[in-house]
């Protein structure tokens, strides 16, 4: 990838974060079928795994009903699954969860990957962060998908932790609330 393409792909990924952002007041809300778009967002996924060696599992408990923007949300597992997918060398897994409550949805992306150093934890959010480890990778990012999915999950009202331990693997938990905007 030239540096020219590689700056054109950063562009578009920070004038993404920024409408983002500011977006909170324009998600596409509507009544969605949660199971269903993490199912069809992990489903892209099969092929890249199975190339790597990687098994993806799921855990996606059917016909969650949640009043979110779908497309957003599909992005926020993507994301999660691509990192995980990036860490998690061959012979390795990552599950994908999804789970309904009364009050909240909890979607998680668990991976028995190279995991994150203490030190970077309270960090990785951040724009542009990259770890010393991601950033001796080849198959490193830019560093914004992570800010990406925090100001998703965050304009719905929702909350992202991260567990990692290094040499053991990393698993990201997302929590969307149930509100009711239309």
């Amino acid at each position: 990838v030239s540096e020219v393409d590689r700056l054109s792909q950063l562009i578009r990924e920070v004038e993404k974060l920024t409408s983002i952002e500011g977006a909170a007041h324009s998600l596409s809300v509507e009544e969605t079928d949660a199971s269903s778009v993490v199912e069809k967002a992990s489903l892209v996924f099969d092929p890249l795994y199975k190339n790597k060696g990687v098994e993806l599992k799921r855990d996606i408990e059917p016909g969650v009903m949640m009043q979110l923007d779908g497309a957003k949300l599909r992005q926020v597992v993507e994301n999660l699954l691509s990192n995980a997918l990036r860490y998690t060398d061959a012979g390795g897994s990552v599950t994908v969860a999804l789970t309904g409550g009364e009050k909240e949805m909890t979607v998680s992306v668990a991976d028995t990957g190279i995991g994150i150093a203490a030190k970077d934890l309270p960090y990785i959010f951040e724009r542009f962060y990259r770890t010393d480890v991601s950033r001796a990778r080849t198959s490193g990012g830019i560093g914004i998908g992570l800010a990406i999915v925090k100001a998703i999950v965050e304009a719905h009202g929702g909350t992202i932790e991260v567990e990692s331990e290094p040499g053991k693997g990393t698993r990201f938990t997302v929590k969307i609330p149930k509100r009711n905007y239309l």
